[in-house]
């Protein structure tokens, strides 16, 4: 312990700290008592007479390490390296482990606690983090360290690790490794720091305080006891979401997938939790079905942690943590609630206020968590801030009077630079008895309300009115979006003075400075004090045509020029866009709903949000029919429609559309017109009816190019060349694909023509152009990495793995393939899975691995068939039929090949059925039943030509084999006449003889 003078004030001193930890020492000394009590002793020697011998001094002895405090780096440094020196002559314990000793140094300003009790300040903090990602037997320096060096001692190297994000998630720290030819161990693999597993925890502003009894405690509950979900509950203001997010720091190590926190306090609608999950962890719905599924589906592999942060408002939502926990087997889950959620796997943790006074008799030399709070957030606004006993039981008392609450702590804290301490404590006092005495407040909102409206009432009239004004927004807003409601020349200023007064933070979101209410609780306060007054109609209306207008611009553009940065836009506010259509909704005011009903399902379209949509738009219609408002009833009958097609409710999505079709009819709406006979023609073709689905598509076109509205034609082209191609005409639909991706260009439509560019590569693909098929895939990649497209990016990388699968580069083909499953293993995409197992096993195939290209077939037609993908599943049980033939399993071939007709059959594919009848050649040919073979090999051969779509290398590998061993075997003759009669036989007649022969066959 570091001696001081008996009364007064010391200033801060710039210090050289050393912290030493002994690793895993309490697993040690519970398995070897005596044996690490003898190394433990060792430790204690070598440390303290290194550190008073080079001039440090002792500051604290922590049990299994130490804290010292140098005069300089110098000095430091060489004590470090003489200890870690010294410990690796430590002999080994029985089991032949090493006792491994992290040693780490860190410069920075320390302040003095009262007499006989050392000293604090973040550079402590900081150390402490360093060394909580030091390996064992490692040593560390930090940057600030590394300038006051004058030299290294001899043979000491200092290795540059770069910047790396500690467990404190506070900024980055620049950390070098400190190597030596005396230390026991030299070689060590990356810092384990937030850098090493995926997350998305932000850096926090402020040192995190105090907790560990709960951080201890909670971890032990998630890492050493399992348990899967943890609520951790409180009243507002208790620091629930500041301690979760440290937990999930420190336990990062344990989830090799990572730990994502999920922010619920801007979600309005329990429905979106599950959009809101997708986003923390960068996942993106890929195809119409069921989110939930989505979302589990990309889960159920994954070992990570969710953090649900603020889920009291979303309690209808809850029974999706119980499918969650079901469905993926390494997922746990913590949730931060003013409330439990009351499920049976709920382990409910309980956060009670932080201690006032230090309930451990052995650490009363240190300060209580929260008065070592108060005293590190004071000193942030009061750089001067002295801890002497005086100030140390004036802060004790202010704690005291706020009940340990951590938010309130803070806010009295921030004031410290405008009020001495005693003035303070009257201040706190005067506004606890005020709330006390107001009867309809909660007893659980006493200390965090009386916070608040202390802090509230020392604004200035301006200020008040402007945070009343801002909190009408969700998840932040810019300075243009404030002027919208806050209209003020001075109102820059005015949001500075709120930063500055811990009611709102700024950081840089594209480009730009986006203000945020500092939490959740002083959102609710502000919203609520807003609504209680004259302002709340004429503010939120303002909201809502703010983002109206925002909505009308940008939407307009998703279609041509500027996309992407529209959908960028309108993304970052699409929080602000609900609110705003919330407000909309519940107005006497078409034209403030207009905007919505006509922009808002284009963009959750193009980003996969149906569900969503769904769900806006029926509330869009239900708010249209009240107000009779015939310009909104379209656009909401349009949207729905175009929406329930995407979900594939076709049925419905045609009766919203034929509805709108006759509201824009008597409007005379060109727009409208076209776009619904386009649903409308989806709808036909989805169903089967090409003729009908062709003359909407041609109306369509016929309206849009009379209107000359350049990206409806395009998308009408598009449309017509899907039922072109659907019908086999290939020709016809390269000529309107060409066409649509030609405009698209013109028009900037990127995302129009990514999906442009993905059906013309399919299309090119299936009649064997395969150099054009490539270019067209690779302009579609580009354009979904650009947009950040993962389901997009992961079918590019497919489509061109099949091209080079048929050029037959296998190396390149095996390449991206796997990326393609990376990525759909990532995203959760069954479907996609399972075609890149069914691919991946075909070049295995093709490389001559019969084993594991069986092996991967058969995983792939697990999932085909567990998720209902017949189509899949017949070409599926083909390659394997195939790899049977090889492994001369005949048997298992024929009876693979049957199954793969019987489905192809079911399904009326005929590209499918051919692809049977070309091994079955093979395999009648491996089985000498040339009669058989001879038919089925000259109908796939007949079937090839007449569909145009060459057989791949795999399935025309064996029907040549079968066909060159054919013509060994038998005459000319004989030849000439099995080809008479394949000729002869109709597609059915060919499907039934194969059939036949196949149940026939002997082995």
């Amino acid at each position: 312990m570091v001696t001081g003078d008996a009364v007064g004030v010391r200033k801060e001193r710039t210090a050289f700290i050393l912290f030493t930890d002994i690793y895993h020492s309490t697993q040690l000394w519970e398995k070897f008592p005596r044996d690490f009590k003898t190394a433990l002793e060792k430790h204690n020697t070598a440390v303290e007479e290194t550190v008073l011998s080079n001039g440090g001094e002792i500051m604290k002895n922590l049990g299994d390490g130490y804290i010292a405090i140098f005069g300089s780096a110098d000095t430091c440094v060489a004590s470090g390296i003489k200890i870690q020196s010294k410990l690796g002559s430590l002999p080994p314990l029985p089991d032949g482990s090493d006792v491994l000793v992290r040693i780490v140094s860190h410069a920075g300003p320390l302040y003095p606690l009262a007499t006989g009790r050392g000293y604090f300040g973040r550079s402590l903090n900081r150390c402490s983090r360093m060394c909580q990602v030091c390996h064992p037997g490692q040593m560390l320096i930090s940057q600030a360290v590394r300038l006051f060096l004058d030299e290294l001692p001899e043979g000491a190297r200092a290795v540059d690790l770069g910047f790396h994000r500690l467990r404190d998630l506070g900024e980055s720290e620049h950390l070098y490794h400190l190597d030596h030819p005396e230390f026991k161990l030299r070689d060590f693999p990356p810092l384990p720091t937030l850098e090493y597993r995926p997350n998305n925890l932000v850096i926090q502003p402020n040192e995190f305080i105090g907790r560990a009894k709960e951080i201890r405690e909670l971890r032990k509950q998630l890492v050493e006891d399992g348990q899967r979900l943890i609520t951790i509950t409180a009243p507002g203001g208790y620091g629930k979401s500041r301690l979760a997010t440290q937990l999930c720091a420190n336990i990062l190590d344990h989830y090799e997938n990572g730990v994502f926190e999920v922010l619920l306090s801007p979600i309005r609608e329990p429905a979106r939790i599950v959009a809101a999950i997708a986003n923390a962890l960068g996942f993106q719905f890929y195809d119409p079905s069921e989110p939930v599924q989505q979302l589990t589906g990309y889960l159920r592999e994954k070992r990570l942690l969710l953090l649900l942060d603020n889920f009291e408002h979303l309690m209808e939502g809850k029974q999706l943590i119980p499918v969650i926990l079901e469905k993926a087997p390494g997922v746990s889950v913590l949730i931060t609630s003013r409330e439990p959620l009351r499920l049976r796997a709920e382990m409910i943790y309980r956060l009670d206020p932080l201690p006032v006074s230090q309930p451990d008799a052995k650490a009363v030399d240190e300060l209580a968590d929260a008065v070592a709070l108060f005293v590190e957030r004071a000193s942030l606004v009061k750089h001067d801030f002295t801890a002497t006993e005086k100030n140390l039981e004036l802060a004790r008392k202010i704690c005291q009077k706020l009940d340990g609450v951590p938010l309130a702590i803070e806010l009295a804290a921030a004031w410290s630079d405008f009020f001495s301490l005693p003035e303070l404590l009257s201040q706190v006092e005067h506004q606890l008895e005020l709330t006390a005495r107001t009867d309809d407040v909660p007893e659980k909102h006493r200390s965090i309300r009386a916070s608040l409206d202390w802090s509230y009432n020392l604004l200035q009239d301006g200020e008040k009115q402007v945070l009343r004004a801002v909190s009408v927004f969700q998840k932040g807003f810019f300075l243009e979006a404030a002027k919208a409601v806050a209209q003020r020349e001075d109102l820059l200023k005015v949001l500075a003075e709120l930063c500055d007064k811990s009611w709102l933070f700024s950081r840089p979101v594209e480009g730009q400075s986006r203000f945020f209410l500092r939490d959740a609780a002083a959102r609710e306060y502000a919203l609520e004090i807003l609504r209680q007054s004259d302002e709340w109609e004429a503010t939120v209306i303002a909201h809502s045509r703010c983002y109206a207008g925002l909505l009308e611009k940008e939407g307009s553009a998703l279609g041509r020029q500027g996309q992407l940065e529209a959908i960028k836009a309108i993304g970052l506010e699409l929080e602000n866009i609900c609110e705003a259509l919330d407000t909309a909704v519940r107005r006497d005011d078409p034209d403030l709903l207009l905007p919505f009903a006509r922009y808002l399902h284009e963009y959750l379209i193009m980003v996969g949000g149906f569900e969503e949509a769904a769900g806006h738009y029926r509330r869009i219609l239900d708010a249209a029919i009240h107000f009779e408002s015939s310009p909104v009833l379209l656009h909401a009958h349009l949207g729905l429609g175009d929406i329930l097609l995407h979900l594939g409710r076709y049925d419905e999505a045609r009766m919203e559309c034929l509805d709108a079709l006759e509201l824009a009819e008597y409007m005379d709406d060109t727009y409208a017109l076209a776009l619904a006979r386009n649903v409308l023609g989806d709808v036909e073709l989805f169903k089967g009816n090409y003729d009908a689905s062709r003359s909407y598509h041609n109306e369509s076109l016929s309206i849009q190019r009379a209107a000359n509205d350049r990206s409806g034609i395009a998308g009408s082209l598009h449309a017509l060349g899907f039922v072109e191609f659907t019908e086999g005409n290939y020709s016809v639909a390269r000529s309107l694909y060409q066409e649509s991706i030609s405009i698209r260009r013109e028009t900037g439509d990127r995302h129009g023509m990514a999906q442009t560019l993905n059906r013309l590569g399919n299309m090119e693909y299936y009649a064997g152009n395969y150099e054009a098929a490539r270019s067209c895939h690779t302009e579609s990649l580009a354009i979904q990495r650009e947009v950040g497209d993962r389901y997009g990016i992961a079918q590019s990388l497919n489509s061109l793995g099949n091209v080079a699968f048929c050029e037959r580069d296998y190396a390149a083909t095996r390449s991206l393939y796997e990326e393609s499953l990376a990525i759909r293993q990532e995203i959760g995409d069954r479907f996609g899975i399972a075609a890149s197992l069914n691919n991946i096993g075909n070049v295995e195939y093709c490389e001559g691995d019969y084993g594991a290209a069986r092996a991967t077939h058969l995983e792939g037609l697990a999932i085909k068939r567990e998720i209902g993908d017949k189509n899949g599943a017949s070409f599926s049980l083909n390659n394997l039929g195939n790899i049977a033939v090889r492994q001369r399993d005949f048997a298992q071939a024929a009876e693979w090949l049957k199954e793969a007709l019987q489905i192809a059959i079911e399904i009326n594919s005929v590209i499918a059925i051919a692809a049977p009848l070309a091994i079955s050649a093979g395999l009648f040919a491996a089985t000498e039943d040339f009669d058989a073979c001879g038919i089925l090999a000259h109908g796939a051969l007949l079937q090839e030509k007449k569909l145009g779509t060459p057989f791949d290398p795999m399935d025309k590998g064996m029907l040549d084999e079968g066909m060159q061993k054919l013509k060994e075997s038998v005459s000319a003759d004989k030849l000439e006449e099995l080809k008479s009669l394949a000729e002869k036989m109709s597609l059915d007649n060919l499907v039934d003889f194969a059939l036949r022969a196949l149940s026939e066959m002997k082995a």
